[in-house]
Formats: structure tokens, C-alpha cells, sequence
């Protein structure tokens, strides 16, 4: 997926966008921040706010506590061990005892709230980008409608909707085209 988002993607929509230089993004289910913290790190790699770009970097989650774990942005020596180069961990974070803390720089990006997908998210805003990866799993079909809709209903008409690999919108929602870009799977909105 960050591939799909720095390759081709976030170029789009900077085209697109050349006007308000503003890009949005959301994690639907944040967790304990890695998803949003690694997006804020490509997006500073990639030079985006350097460029006098507006980036705002929404994160929720159902569980308060975890909302609160994520704000701090301390992760455990195997949690930056998943895929994090390690010229990333040198330069993002720095060691405090077992724990690696996040750098400012990188944490004032992302803003962290709780929020039930199960709940209308109009008053979020609107979104270039939501990633909506591995929770869908977790909810009958009439809820995984209501909360596709619900998604489909904050995404800019030209945006795109990650999902998890294991999950599909196939038979759940028919106003999402599939699209691969490389070796990601990415929903764009129908627009009619």
C-alpha cells in the first residue's frame, strides 16, 4: 500500500490539489499508531510538507486506551522490528530504555481520536486517503455495509479506500471499483 501511495498515488492527487496544497488522510482503525506513524514518515521522506503542503493525518480507534498508547508513540524493540528500515528508526526515534520514542516532529502530525466505525463519520471531515485495513473482518455483513458507506460517504470522489488483504467489498458494496496499482488492491469511488 505505501508503495501504491508514493509511486502513484500521492502524485495524483498532488496534481490534483495544486490549488489548496492540502491532503488528507484517514486510519480507520489506528490501533496502537504504526499505520498513521508510517504514513507521516513517507510523507516527510517524500519532502510533501517541505513543499509547503498542508497534511492532516486523522487516526481512530474504538479503544480509548489504546488511542492513548498510540499518542505516545513509544513502541517496543519488536514493534520497530516489523518492517521499519533502520535508517528510519535512527533518524524518527529515539532509544529510551526497552522503548522506542517517537520524535515530535513525526507525532505532531498525526491526531488521534476515538471513534466507533459503527457511528455516522460525516463530522470527521473529508479524505484523499482512508485506510480501513483488518476491521472489517470483525463485523457481520450488515454492519460491514453500514460502516462502507458510511466510509464511502467522507472519500473525496477522487480518493481511494485501502482495505485489508484478506478482506474483499465484493457483494458489500457495488459503489467501489477495484483497482490494482502494483501489488495493491485499492477502491476508488463510482461517482455518477
Amino acid at each position: 500500500h505505501y508503495d501504491a501511495l508514493r509511486t502513484t498515488i500521492i502524485p495524483a492527487l498532488m496534481k490534483q490539489r495544486e490549488v489548496s496544497r492540502r491532503l488528507t488522510f484517514w486510519s480507520a482503525a489506528a490501533s496502537t499508531g504504526q499505520e498513521s506513524y508510517s504514513l507521516a514518515i513517507m510523507l516527510l521522506e517524500m519532502g510533501v510538507l517541505n513543499l509547503g503542503w498542508s497534511v492532516q493525518i486523522l487516526a481512530t480507534d474504538l479503544s480509548t486506551q489504546v488511542i492513548e498508547r498510540a499518542r505516545e508513540g513509544r513502541f517496543l524493540q519488536i514493534e520497530v522490528n516489523r518492517g521499519l528500515p533502520a535508517n528510519y528508526l535512527v533518524k524518527y526515534f529515539t532509544k529510551q530504555g526497552l522503548e522506542w520514542q517517537l520524535k515530535d516532529q513525526v507525532r505532531s502530525m498525526v491526531r488521534f481520536e476515538p471513534f466507533d466505525l459503527r457511528q455516522p463519520p460525516g463530522p470527521l471531515g473529508t479524505f484523499d486517503v482512508v485506510f480501513c485495513r483488518n476491521v472489517l473482518i470483525y463485523f457481520d455483513v450488515p454492519t460491514k455495509k453500514k460502516i462502507l458507506a458510511g466510509i464511502r460517504s467522507v472519500l473525496r470522489d477522487d480518493g481511494c479506500l485501502f482495505l485489508g488483504g484478506a478482506e474483499a467489498i465484493l457483494d458489500l458494496d457495488g459503489n467501489f471499483n477495484r483497482q490494482t496499482i502494483g501489488q495493491a488492491t485499492v477502491y476508488k469511488k463510482v461517482v455518477r
